[in-house]
């Protein structure tokens, strides 16, 4: 009874300051009814800018599978620049960092996978960015592809591309003369995927670097 009393009087003392004071009171309810607009216009506006990120990738996307690559590549460009934290545009980032891989782009490659790796969005994109960073760097020759595979390999041991990263790595060691690393690596391999295609591997690399087969 008594919260029901407080309750009367706050509505009662609610409505005779409305009533006063209704200039004010109109430019409240004016305010908060804009702000609720425009909270639903941005809402809505990001909501339709994902579906036209989307679809506009989902076309870049058909013609990159027929071998339309420029076209492609161009509409992937936009996509990045127009809704650049989308993820369509995460997704764009990937189909443009192959192909500027086939092309010898190795810079703008490993740029657009790292932005992948570092924030894209969903999360489950990141490994991709990394490893597509990996194969750019290796391209280049340049010697700190080692270190992003190592990583690859600690952060993502489970990613069904990591044997892979494994086999990219033993083979950057053997390159890199650091034939023991690289053993190790075959090793792992072999450890890591008994009686599979990728402990065969693991074998035949060895013995192509000179060093017999990896101990299982």
């Amino acid at each position: 009874m008594e919260f029901e009393k407080k309750l009367r009087t706050a509505v009662v003392a609610a409505y005779h300051w409305i009533k006063d004071n209704r200039q004010i009171a109109a430019t409240v309810a004016v305010t908060v009814a804009a702000v609720g607009f425009l909270a639903y216009f941005a809402v809505s506006r990001h909501n339709l800018g994902v579906i036209r990120a989307s679809e506009k990738f989902s076309s870049a996307q058909g013609m990159y599978s027929q071998g339309m690559t420029d076209r492609a590549g161009g509409i992937f460009t936009e996509v990045i620049a127009q809704y650049p934290r989308s993820e369509p545009a995460s997704h764009a980032r990937i189909n443009l960092a192959g192909i500027k891989l086939a092309q010898g782009d190795y810079d703008g490659a490993r740029e657009l996978s790292r932005a992948v790796y570092t924030s894209g969005r969903p999360k489950t994109l990141r490994p991709f960015g990394l490893y597509l960073s990996v194969l750019a760097l290796d391209e280049k020759r340049d010697p700190s592809a080692i270190a992003e595979a190592e990583l690859f390999v600690e952060k993502y041991p489970d990613h069904f591309l990591t044997p892979r990263v494994y086999e990219k790595l033993g083979m950057m060691y053997e390159k890199s003369a650091r034939i023991d690393d690289a053993r190790r690596t075959y090793e792992r391999m072999a450890v890591l995927y008994p009686s599979s295609t990728w402990a065969a591997r693991a074998v035949a690399r060895m013995s192509a670097a000179g060093g017999g087969a990896p101990k299982q």
